[in-house]
């Protein structure tokens, strides 16, 4: 009878020492697939946002320059800019750009 007991008791205290372990082991997971979700998203991201700057902009540079096209697509870009500026000191916040002088940007654009 004392056989049995002791091997009630070693399995009791295995049971235990696992159930711990499988405790510990699921509170550790967690975190863990918080950082592996958040590190996914961020890459996704990044990619996207590569991809469609790098094609925009590879596109863009292939065009001729000195067109109605791309001086709208110039002009377009650098009015949206100013809005968002405009937009951001109604609310408060800092520029977001660093603004160029227009009687710069007319000088070297006369050149």
């Amino acid at each position: 009878m004392d056989g049995v007991a002791d091997a009630m008791r070693d399995a009791a205290a295995k049971a235990t020492d696992h159930a711990a372990k499988a405790r510990a082991a699921v509170l550790g997971a967690g975190p863990a697939a918080a950082r592996g979700a958040s590190r996914l998203t961020y890459t996704s991201a990044y990619m996207l946002s590569y991809g469609v700057v790098y094609a925009v902009v590879f596109v863009a540079k292939s065009l001729p320059q000195q067109n109605a096209l791309m001086h709208g697509l110039r002009d377009g870009g650098a009015a949206a800019v100013v809005d968002i500026e405009i937009k951001a000191a109604q609310r408060g916040k800092a520029p977001v750009l660093e603004l160029p002088n227009p009687a710069t940007v007319e000088a070297a654009q006369a050149h």
